[in-house]
């Protein structure tokens, strides 16, 4: 079977060449533009019926900071038809030239006869290709054709148009405003044949488009689907109380969303109560939630908000889930350092006291990207991988499993803040040091010589070295106990310990 013709061309701008080097060719200097035009194309000269020469110089001629568009019309003579906008954008393309060798009548003939035998093989040999030049601006039309409409062109309006857009200046003196029309609609005949009997009409206001009906380059290719701040919540129907689904735009819901500040603050700028907004919904509110999470604030000024929903019963936990003012009338949280989006008790600075020192929390992305941890192994590696992309009802699936083959306990829905180093309950790793229950961990919790005097941004009010062993230890015991259910073991942990005391690196 022969080569086609599209082989062929392949063959002559990509020849076959020796593997020890690439083929070569000469690149003109001469640099050209193009127009992408949305449509198909008998001659390049066409273009030309719809945009004019001027606009196209003066397009590819002006800055790269101005003069970037490039309008084309498809009806030139209807002045009420919005043209179509395309960018001039820089590109990177060349511009081939491909000729077709045209055959005498005898090879003809000659062909012709063995067209039968080998077809394709006789078309060999009929392009070549050559390159002109780079391509180095591009016009590219990607606006939406805008609507129009042709407004009657005897009308009072549009004879004023006319004028003024052709400054005639005699007609412009000559004009005198003919008396007001007040038949502003026009009964259209039925067309023959329609057998409907709703009369139509026809606006006689003599309205003129506008310049331009939208602005939007592209159309939003939103696929019938809400945008992603919007989501679905339930919502108590106050006249019948029931439970029904509404979307809410998240992004623009904040007015009761929790105060928020950053680590590094004025001590004035700590909230002691919550705003204007929060208290007037505060009326319409559950007291016996309202008295029970101020209740739990007292008891321990920070939480995680994990660690709060542990604390409520399920009816209490869709409530809150449900209201954002709820934890928005009891607490505040923090945009970074060491309690970033933990809550914290109104007038409670976590950040000034260093009793506070508890309530750090610690937290870690397990994600296959994240390979910059060093003293790990292979097999670490590879768990902190898999673990990384499993998502929640995965990793409980999976301990289902583990539940009924006798290899873990149940998981606790009331301790899944709680992290003991040998039972998960929680596929995410976020804890507080209070919460943290192992007892090689609570060692360097509770070691006195590594409080610091000031809460530092990263490491809060714990020594950098002794911060880097608590969140390796945690780190290493949850990727191993979430791969093989096991805890590591003491070994393990001592050499992670060692290697972080004697040479600083930092297992993370």
């Amino acid at each position: 079977m022969g080569d086609s013709p599209s082989s062929s061309l392949f063959a002559q701008i990509h020849p076959v060449a020796p593997s020890h080097s690439a083929p070569s060719r000469h690149l003109p200097q001469q640099a050209f533009a193009s127009i992408e035009y949305p449509g198909p194309v008998s001659h390049p000269s066409a273009i030309l019926n719809l945009v004019s020469q001027d606009d196209i110089n003066e397009c590819f001629n002006a800055p790269i900071t101005e003069g970037n568009i490039l309008e084309m019309s498809y009806r030139p003579g209807d002045r009420s038809c919005v043209p179509v906008r395309g960018n001039k954008v820089p590109s990177q393309k060349l511009l081939l030239k491909i000729v077709k060798r045209h055959r005498r009548k005898e090879e003809e003939g000659h062909v012709s006869r063995r067209r039968g035998k080998d077809r394709e093989g006789a078309d060999e040999g009929v392009f070549t290709a050559e390159i002109v030049g780079p391509v180095n601006q591009t016009v590219r039309f990607r606006s939406m054709a805008d609507w129009h409409y042709t407004p009657n062109p005897n009308g009072r309006v549009s004879q004023v148009y006319d004028i003024l857009r052709d400054l005639n200046y005699d007609a412009i003196l000559d004009y005198k405003i003919p008396p007001l029309d007040e038949t502003y609609l026009e009964l259209v005949e039925p067309a023959e044949g329609s057998s409907s009997s709703m009369p139509t009409y026809r606006s006689l206001l003599d309205l003129q488009p506008p310049p331009t009906f939208s602005e939007r380059r592209l159309p939003p290719a939103f696929g019938f689907k809400q945008p992603p701040q919007v989501g679905v919540e339930d919502w108590e129907d106050e006249k019948t109380g029931q439970i029904r689904k509404r979307y809410v735009n998240k992004a623009r819901y904040v007015a009761l969303g929790t105060e928020s500040i950053s680590h590094v603050h004025k001590p004035e700028e700590v909230p002691t109560g919550p705003p204007a907004k929060v208290k007037t919904r505060m009326a319409k509110l559950d007291l016996q939630v309202l008295k029970k999470l101020k209740e739990l604030f007292d008891e321990r000024p920070v939480w995680t908000r994990a660690a709060l929903l542990a604390q409520l019963n399920v009816e209490e936990v869709t409530k809150v889930n449900r209201e954002k003012a709820y934890l928005s009338s009891a607490a505040y949280t923090f945009g970074t350092g060491p309690y970033w989006k933990c809550l914290v008790r109104y007038g409670y600075d976590p950040v000034a006291i260093p009793e506070a020192r508890m309530y750090q929390r610690i937290w870690f992305y397990v994600s296959p990207a994240r390979s910059r941890g060093m003293h790990r192994d292979e097999e670490e590696e590879e768990a902190e991988g898999q673990v990384g992309a499993q998502t929640k009802q995965e990793w409980e699936a999976e301990q289902l499993e583990l539940i009924e083959q006798g290899k873990r306990p149940p998981i606790d829905r009331t301790r899944p803040h709680i992290f003991d180093g040998q039972v998960l309950n929680r596929h995410r790793p976020d804890y507080q040091l209070c919460d943290i229950e192992d007892p090689l961990i609570r060692r360097y919790i509770n070691k006195q010589s590594a409080w610091m005097d000031k809460c530092d941004p990263r490491d809060g009010w714990y020594a950098t070295q002794t911060m880097d062993i608590i969140k390796a230890l945690v780190r290493h015991k949850f990727i191993r106990i979430r791969k093989t259910g096991l805890s590591p073991s003491a070994a393990e942990c001592a050499e992670i310990i060692v290697k972080i005391e004697t040479s600083g690196t930092k297992e993370l």
